[in-house]
């Protein structure tokens, strides 16, 4: 965890109450967020099967990806305690932040790429579980066409 820091910033500060849904997966938002106090729940699913990705603590931050890729929320999040939160609306405003922010790139950077390393290995599980070992087919042919030749298999 980084020490103390002071975050400099015009953007919107916001009070979020705990269990509060910040954004729904399959939602339109192209915000992104940085925890300043609190902790934020990401997950999928419904509320009532909710899975846990991950949580987000104090000075990480989430939604990014929406910011770039126009495409819908891949998950939702969630306060997990009364939370405070910068609201960073747009890649100007997120490059203006990090200006007046050095710490900030550096540890996107790095949460980014430990983000993709966990997918990445997700991912290829998942591709290990559901691919089944290819059956072995032996064709026997024989070679010289008489019961005493000589067999050949061709494993397929």
């Amino acid at each position: 965890m980084l020490p103390a820091l002071k975050v400099k910033t015009t953007l919107p500060i916001i009070d979020v109450k705990a269990d509060t849904i910040i954004f729904r997966e399959g939602g339109e938002d192209r915000r992104m967020f940085l925890v300043l106090e609190g902790s934020v729940k990401i997950y999928t699913g419904q509320d009532e099967k909710e899975v846990e990705v991950s949580v987000i603590h104090k000075y990480e931050f989430f939604g990014e990806t929406e910011m770039y890729v126009k495409k819908s929320r891949s998950a939702s999040a969630k306060t997990a305690m009364d939370t405070k939160l910068v609201v960073i609306r747009n890649p100007q405003e997120l490059e203006k932040f990090a200006t007046h922010n050095p710490w900030l790139s550096g540890k996107m950077m790095a949460t980014m790429g430990e983000r993709l390393a966990i997918t990445n290995d997700l991912l290829a599980r998942k591709i290990a579980s559901t691919l089944a070992p290819a059956p072995v087919v032996e064709t026997v042919t024989n070679v010289h066409g008489t019961d005493n030749a000589i067999r050949k298999v061709v494993r397929h």
